[in-house]
C-alpha cells in the first residue's frame, strides 16, 4: 500500500491508523520523491495493492499520478484523499482511473472500507457528474454573472433587454438547482464551469 501526501501529520497518522487495523506493508511518501519511485509495484507478480493519494501535492499532481499509477502492472486500486470536495475535481479524479474519491476528514473505518471493496473488485464509487446542458445565451449569462456583472451590465454587454438577461437568469438556476445569484456562482465555481461562457460546454 502506497500512501502519497506532502502533510505529515495526515500521512503518518493514516499509516498509524492502517497498520492497527492489519494493514502492514505501507510505503509512504511525502509526494516529493521521483515518479520512478513511485511508480515502482510492490513484490510479488499480479499481487493487489492499493494507492491512496492527496490530491494537491507540493511536487506532483495527485491527478497526473494517479493516471500513471493506473497504467502500471498491476495496476492499483487508487483512492484519492482530499479537503477539496469540488465536483469537477471528483470527476477528473474518475476519469483518471480512481476508485474512490473521500474527504481527508473521512474516518478510519470508511477508508478501509473503501480499500476493501476495491480490492474486491467492485465498480469504482465515484458517481460521474453530469453537467447542465445551457444554451448559447444563458453560458454567456452565467459567464458573466461569474465575473460579478449585475443584470443591467449584462444586458448592456450582449446587446439584450434586462428582461431577457433575467429570463435567462431563471433558466441559470433552475439548470443549477440554486435560487439566487451567490449561490449560482457557487454552483458554478463547484462545478469547474465558472468560464463556461468561455469554452462551451
Amino acid at each position: 500500500m502506497l500512501i502519497v501526501d506532502d502533510h505529515p501529520v495526515f500521512r503518518l497518522g493514516l499509516a498509524s491508523a492502517l497498520k492497527a487495523r492489519g494493514f502492514e506493508d505501507l510505503r509512504v511518501s511525502d509526494g516529493s520523491v521521483t515518479d520512478a519511485a513511485l511508480l515502482t509495484p510492490p513484490t510479488g507478480r499480479g499481487r493487489p495493492w492499493v494507492a491512496l493519494l492527496d490530491v494537491r501535492l507540493g511536487a506532483v499532481d495527485g491527478i497526473e499520478l494517479c493516471r500513471r499509477l493506473r497504467a502500471v502492472e498491476p495496476t492499483p486500486v487508487v483512492i484519492m484523499l482530499t479537503t477539496y470536495d469540488e465536483a469537477a475535481v471528483r470527476q477528473a479524479a474518475r476519469d483518471a482511473g480512481a476508485f474512490a474519491f473521500l474527504s481527508k476528514e473521512a474516518d478510519a473505518h470508511e477508508i478501509i472500507g473503501a480499500i476493501e471493496a476495491g480490492l474486491r473488485g467492485e465498480v469504482t464509487r465515484i458517481p460521474e457528474q453530469r453537467l447542465p446542458a445551457f444554451t448559447e445565451r444563458e453560458r454567456e449569462v452565467l459567464r458573466l454573472l461569474c465575473d460579478g456583472l449585475d443584470t443591467k451590465a449584462t444586458a448592456a454587454r450582449m446587446g439584450i433587454a434586462a428582461a431577457t438577461v433575467k429570463d435567462h437568469l431563471d433558466n441559470v438556476y433552475r439548470k443549477l438547482g440554486v435560487g439566487d445569484r451567490l449561490n449560482a456562482v457557487r454552483r458554478a465555481v463547484e462545478l469547474g464551469m465558472a468560464d463556461l461562457g468561455r469554452r462551451g460546454p
